[in-house]
Protein backbone atom coordinates (compact mmCIF):
# COMPACT_ATOMS: atom_id res chain seq x y z
CA UNK A 1 0.00 0.00 0.00
CA UNK A 2 1.55 3.24 -0.93
CA UNK A 3 1.66 6.01 1.37
CA UNK A 4 1.19 9.96 -0.15
CA UNK A 5 3.92 11.78 1.11
CA UNK A 6 2.55 15.21 2.95
CA UNK A 7 4.38 17.12 0.48
CA UNK A 8 2.10 15.84 -2.41
CA UNK A 9 -1.00 16.12 -0.24
CA UNK A 10 -1.16 19.33 -0.08
CA UNK A 11 -0.77 19.76 -3.71
CA UNK A 12 -3.44 17.34 -4.95
CA UNK A 13 -5.73 18.92 -1.75
CA UNK A 14 -5.02 22.55 -3.20
CA UNK A 15 -5.85 21.47 -6.80
CA UNK A 16 -9.35 19.00 -6.02
CA UNK A 17 -10.39 22.56 -4.03
CA UNK A 18 -9.36 24.73 -7.01
CA UNK A 19 -11.30 22.56 -9.42
CA UNK A 20 -14.32 22.12 -7.11
CA UNK A 21 -14.82 26.10 -6.32
CA UNK A 22 -13.91 27.29 -10.08
CA UNK A 23 -16.59 25.05 -11.48
CA UNK A 24 -18.74 26.36 -8.72
CA UNK A 25 -18.14 29.42 -9.36
CA UNK A 26 -18.78 29.13 -13.21
CA UNK A 27 -21.86 26.95 -12.53
CA UNK A 28 -23.49 30.11 -10.19
CA UNK A 29 -21.93 32.91 -12.89
CA UNK A 30 -24.41 30.69 -15.72
CA UNK A 31 -27.02 30.84 -13.10
CA UNK A 32 -27.02 34.04 -12.60
CA UNK A 33 -27.23 35.18 -16.14
CA UNK A 34 -29.69 32.74 -16.59
CA UNK A 35 -31.32 34.50 -13.82
CA UNK A 36 -31.13 38.39 -15.43
CA UNK A 37 -32.16 36.95 -18.68
CA UNK A 38 -35.53 35.39 -17.57
CA UNK A 39 -35.61 38.84 -15.26
CA UNK A 40 -35.67 41.04 -18.51
CA UNK A 41 -37.94 38.49 -20.37
CA UNK A 42 -40.59 39.04 -17.89
CA UNK A 43 -40.11 42.49 -17.43
CA UNK A 44 -41.40 42.75 -21.57
CA UNK A 45 -44.30 41.48 -20.32
CA UNK A 46 -45.11 44.73 -18.20
CA UNK A 47 -47.08 47.83 -20.10
CA UNK A 48 -44.13 50.09 -19.77
CA UNK A 49 -41.96 47.62 -21.63
CA UNK A 50 -40.70 49.90 -24.92
CA UNK A 51 -39.49 52.32 -22.45
CA UNK A 52 -37.48 49.99 -20.74
CA UNK A 53 -35.67 48.23 -23.47
CA UNK A 54 -34.39 51.61 -24.61
CA UNK A 55 -32.09 51.30 -21.48
CA UNK A 56 -30.96 47.38 -22.43
CA UNK A 57 -27.82 46.57 -23.36
CA UNK A 58 -27.59 44.96 -27.03
CA UNK A 59 -25.75 42.47 -25.66
CA UNK A 60 -28.79 41.58 -23.21
CA UNK A 61 -30.98 42.12 -26.26
CA UNK A 62 -29.04 39.54 -28.07
CA UNK A 63 -29.00 37.05 -25.62
CA UNK A 64 -32.99 37.90 -24.88
CA UNK A 65 -33.13 36.69 -28.75
CA UNK A 66 -31.80 33.47 -28.03
CA UNK A 67 -33.69 32.82 -25.05
CA UNK A 68 -36.17 30.03 -25.89
CA UNK A 69 -39.35 30.64 -23.26
CA UNK A 70 -40.01 34.11 -24.51
CA UNK A 71 -43.64 34.26 -25.27
CA UNK A 72 -44.16 35.47 -28.60
CA UNK A 73 -45.07 39.54 -28.22
CA UNK A 74 -41.93 39.76 -26.37
CA UNK A 75 -40.04 38.42 -28.93
CA UNK A 76 -41.06 40.53 -31.22
CA UNK A 77 -40.88 43.49 -29.09
CA UNK A 78 -36.47 42.47 -28.41
CA UNK A 79 -36.45 41.95 -32.65
CA UNK A 80 -37.87 45.37 -33.57
CA UNK A 81 -35.44 46.67 -30.79
CA UNK A 82 -32.82 45.01 -32.38
CA UNK A 83 -34.03 45.94 -35.84
CA UNK A 84 -33.49 49.18 -34.60
CA UNK A 85 -30.29 49.60 -33.11
CA UNK A 86 -28.33 47.53 -35.19
CA UNK A 87 -30.28 48.34 -38.59
CA UNK A 88 -32.06 45.50 -41.39
CA UNK A 89 -28.99 46.14 -43.58
CA UNK A 90 -26.46 45.22 -41.08
CA UNK A 91 -28.81 42.39 -40.17
CA UNK A 92 -28.93 41.29 -43.61
CA UNK A 93 -25.49 40.93 -44.10
CA UNK A 94 -25.22 38.74 -40.74
CA UNK A 95 -27.98 36.36 -42.05
CA UNK A 96 -25.49 35.73 -44.76
CA UNK A 97 -22.23 35.98 -42.97
CA UNK A 98 -20.31 35.45 -40.06
CA UNK A 99 -19.87 32.81 -37.66
CA UNK A 100 -23.23 30.37 -37.58
CA UNK A 101 -25.05 31.29 -34.61
CA UNK A 102 -24.74 35.12 -35.78
CA UNK A 103 -26.81 33.98 -38.91
CA UNK A 104 -29.20 32.12 -36.93
CA UNK A 105 -29.25 35.19 -34.62
CA UNK A 106 -30.00 37.67 -37.41
CA UNK A 107 -32.67 35.16 -39.06
CA UNK A 108 -34.58 35.09 -35.90
CA UNK A 109 -34.40 38.71 -35.82
CA UNK A 110 -35.35 39.21 -39.62
CA UNK A 111 -38.50 36.90 -38.81
CA UNK A 112 -39.64 37.55 -35.72
CA UNK A 113 -39.37 41.56 -36.18
CA UNK A 114 -42.31 41.99 -38.60
CA UNK A 115 -39.52 43.65 -41.36
CA UNK A 116 -41.42 43.34 -44.87
CA UNK A 117 -38.66 41.92 -46.53
CA UNK A 118 -38.04 39.02 -43.79
CA UNK A 119 -39.31 36.14 -45.52
CA UNK A 120 -36.97 36.53 -48.61
CA UNK A 121 -34.44 37.44 -46.29
CA UNK A 122 -34.83 34.43 -44.14
CA UNK A 123 -35.42 32.06 -46.94
CA UNK A 124 -31.44 33.13 -48.41
CA UNK A 125 -30.84 30.67 -45.13
CA UNK A 126 -32.45 27.69 -46.73
CA UNK A 127 -29.12 27.50 -48.83
CA UNK A 128 -26.96 28.16 -45.79
CA UNK A 129 -24.06 25.59 -46.08
CA UNK A 130 -24.22 25.08 -42.46
CA UNK A 131 -27.25 22.56 -41.54
CA UNK A 132 -28.29 24.17 -38.07
CA UNK A 133 -28.30 27.35 -40.10
CA UNK A 134 -31.15 25.86 -42.30
CA UNK A 135 -32.95 24.39 -39.57
CA UNK A 136 -33.59 27.85 -38.04
CA UNK A 137 -34.59 29.68 -41.24
CA UNK A 138 -37.02 26.67 -41.66
CA UNK A 139 -38.33 27.33 -37.86
CA UNK A 140 -38.43 31.26 -38.73
CA UNK A 141 -40.56 30.67 -42.20
CA UNK A 142 -42.77 28.91 -39.89
CA UNK A 143 -43.24 31.32 -36.83
CA UNK A 144 -43.60 34.11 -40.14
CA UNK A 145 -46.78 32.30 -41.30
CA UNK A 146 -46.98 34.38 -44.79
CA UNK A 147 -47.46 32.79 -48.26
CA UNK A 148 -44.00 34.10 -48.96
CA UNK A 149 -43.21 31.87 -46.52
CA UNK A 150 -44.82 29.06 -47.26
CA UNK A 151 -43.77 29.17 -50.83
CA UNK A 152 -40.14 29.14 -49.79
CA UNK A 153 -40.97 25.98 -47.49
CA UNK A 154 -42.21 24.04 -50.50
CA UNK A 155 -39.89 25.29 -52.77
CA UNK A 156 -37.12 23.73 -50.05
CA UNK A 157 -39.11 20.51 -49.80
CA UNK A 158 -38.75 20.35 -53.64
CA UNK A 159 -34.43 21.06 -53.75
CA UNK A 160 -34.54 18.89 -51.30
CA UNK A 161 -32.05 20.75 -49.06
CA UNK A 162 -33.68 20.60 -45.51
CA UNK A 163 -34.86 17.68 -43.78
CA UNK A 164 -38.71 17.16 -44.67
CA UNK A 165 -39.85 16.68 -41.75
CA UNK A 166 -38.78 20.22 -40.76
CA UNK A 167 -40.17 21.44 -43.18
CA UNK A 168 -43.38 19.62 -42.70
CA UNK A 169 -43.57 20.71 -39.11
CA UNK A 170 -42.74 24.86 -40.03
CA UNK A 171 -45.49 23.91 -42.78
CA UNK A 172 -48.22 22.41 -40.01
CA UNK A 173 -47.39 25.50 -37.75
CA UNK A 174 -48.37 28.20 -40.39
CA UNK A 175 -51.91 26.16 -40.73
CA UNK A 176 -53.83 25.14 -43.38
CA UNK A 177 -55.48 28.93 -44.51
CA UNK A 178 -51.74 29.69 -46.15
CA UNK A 179 -50.91 26.43 -47.22
CA UNK A 180 -52.15 26.25 -50.88
CA UNK A 181 -49.08 25.92 -52.35
CA UNK A 182 -48.66 22.53 -50.49
CA UNK A 183 -51.93 21.20 -52.75
CA UNK A 184 -50.14 20.65 -55.97
CA UNK A 185 -47.14 18.50 -54.08
CA UNK A 186 -49.75 16.18 -53.47
CA UNK A 187 -50.38 15.34 -57.04
CA UNK A 188 -46.60 15.15 -57.50
CA UNK A 189 -44.94 12.29 -59.24
CA UNK A 190 -42.11 12.49 -56.37
CA UNK A 191 -42.73 10.24 -53.67
CA UNK A 192 -40.78 12.07 -51.80
CA UNK A 193 -42.88 15.03 -52.07
CA UNK A 194 -46.17 13.64 -51.53
CA UNK A 195 -45.50 11.65 -48.12
CA UNK A 196 -43.79 13.99 -45.68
Amino acid sequence: MAILSPSLVWPLLWCAVAVFTGTAVLAVTAHVRQHRVRAAARRLAAPDADQWIEDVSLRMLRRLNREPDLTPAARHVVSRALVARLGESRLRREAHRGTWHGRIDALRVLADSGVPTGAEQVAGGLHDPDQDVRAAAVAALGRLGSRASVEALVQALQEDCVAASRVATSIAVVGPTDADPVVPLLRSRDARLRYW
